[in-house]
């Protein structure tokens, strides 16, 4: 249990590369914080670290919006007293070649 006592927020935790690092997190004995906007996977998510022995959490939080970052991080800091690892996999995907890519469209995959 390399991370025993340590506390995690991993943005995107929900699906894909984030649910993989939530979990392994979890499993090396991380308290874990998914923050993401899919409601029913962070939850289903949850329950299985709690099923397996691990304390989770999960926040509905639009990682483009700072007031809904800014008050993740001040419940996460309110309940354990830190942050000790930050993941960041939070992210969209606009299916379409470069070229053809609108500039509102990458503006929103870098926000």
């Amino acid at each position: 249990m390399r991370f025993k006592g340590k506390v995690a927020v991993v943005t995107g935790g929900a699906r894909g590369i984030g649910e993989a690092v939530t979990l392994g997190l979890a499993r090396e004995g991380a308290v874990v914080n998914i923050v993401d906007v899919l409601e029913t996977e962070s939850n289903d998510i949850v329950n299985k670290i709690r099923e397996n022995g691990g304390e989770g959490r999960s926040f509905i939080v639009d990682v483009t919006k700072s007031d809904q970052v800014n008050k993740m991080v001040e419940e996460v800091i309110g309940a354990y007293g830190s942050i000790d690892i930050l993941v960041n996999c939070a992210g969209i995907l606009i299916a379409s070649p470069i070229i053809d890519c609108k500039e509102e469209d990458w503006d929103k995959v870098l926000s």
